[in-house]
């Protein structure tokens, strides 16, 4: 499996088998990359000449760090999500019918859809964007250290970082989106994801836990989430966590998940949460009173969490 890579940074595949199709479909549901599907930067695979990179398949690929444009979620012509599969849903591996790299392929009613994927027009993404998914490449790829708050980490506790902030973050929408180190646009469709979701049996920590959909989503998350972790002080981690946690508070009140439940954050990270957040704080330390264990291990599902 090519995203083995990413195994124990961004990515937790521990249960994935290959060939096993169920436990493929319960990590994508609990993991953020796309198995069944992938965004794409139109340019790269154009000067490639079809060469699908494994990084697109991550939900926090969100621009092309070297063209510094939005990658692409969708085919404009039949509106499919790229790659996915025979009309938007996932299919098993054909020898039969293999899509042309360079065209989106998906079938449609016994049609192929033919548009050609570098045709496809893509927006401007900030040098600081850029640079902040290149960060994240590096460190999924373990080229770059992992720090919080000027503490080494290991990856896979900064990935934890990121998704804590972005669960933070869009416990807090709309409130926290005048606040949010994000693009516009980025800002309308995290406003536009929040409204356009239902509550489900995972609650709101799995509503808010889940990969974001689309590129621009993403993107709006990753520059929040990386302004946050590129924290060099544990005062300027709370002071730049205070602003999430205020706006999460005013619409959640006392109802706001733990976020230190569900994942595996370094100790910098959780000091801080229970600096800006004192009932969280309260409540780990009457767990340990009790003698209950605090989760240190691996990513727990995300619908586990307990309430604030």
């Amino acid at each position: 499996m090519h995203l083995e890579v990413f195994d124990g940074s961004v990515l937790d595949l521990a249960g994935v088998r290959v060939g096993d199709e169920e436990s493929v479909r319960r990590a994508e549901g609990r993991e953020w990359v796309r198995f069944f599907g992938s965004r794409v930067c139109p340019t790269c695979l154009a000067a490639s000449g079809g060469v699908w990179l494994t990084w697109w398949k991550l939900s926090w690929a969100a621009v092309c760090p070297e063209h510094r444009t939005l990658l692409v979620d969708l085919c404009p012509r039949c509106r499919v999500a790229v790659r996915r599969g025979p009309a938007g849903q996932p299919a098993r591996l054909s020898r039969s019918r293999m899509p042309a790299p360079l065209r989106c392929g998906a079938l449609l009613s016994g049609a192929v859809c033919d548009q050609p994927i570098p045709q496809i027009r893509t927006s401007v993404a900030s040098h600081e964007l850029a640079d902040q998914q290149q960060l994240v490449l590096e460190v999924a790829t373990r080229r770059r250290p992992a720090l919080i708050a000027g503490q080494v980490v290991n990856a896979g506790q900064w990935f934890a970082v990121l998704k804590a902030t972005a669960l933070l973050a869009r416990l807090g929408v709309p409130e926290v989106l005048p606040l949010l180190d994000a693009p516009p646009n980025s800002q309308d469709a995290l406003a536009a994801e929040a409204g356009g979701q239902r509550w489900n049996r995972a609650g709101p920590v799995g509503r808010f836990g889940m990969a974001p959909r689309t590129a621009l989503v993403a993107a709006g998350l990753l520059a929040t989430a990386s302004k946050v972790a590129a924290a060099e002080e544990e005062s300027e981690l709370v002071a730049r966590l205070m602003p999430l946690a205020t706006a999460a508070r005013m619409r959640w009140k006392e109802r706001r998940p733990d976020l230190s439940t569900p994942m595996a954050l370094p100790p910098v990270f959780t000091a801080a949460l229970d600096a800006v957040s004192p009932s969280a704080g309260r409540r780990r330390g009457a767990a340990r009173r009790r003698g209950r264990s605090v989760p240190t291990g691996r990513m727990r599902r995300c619908g586990r969490a307990r309430w604030s």
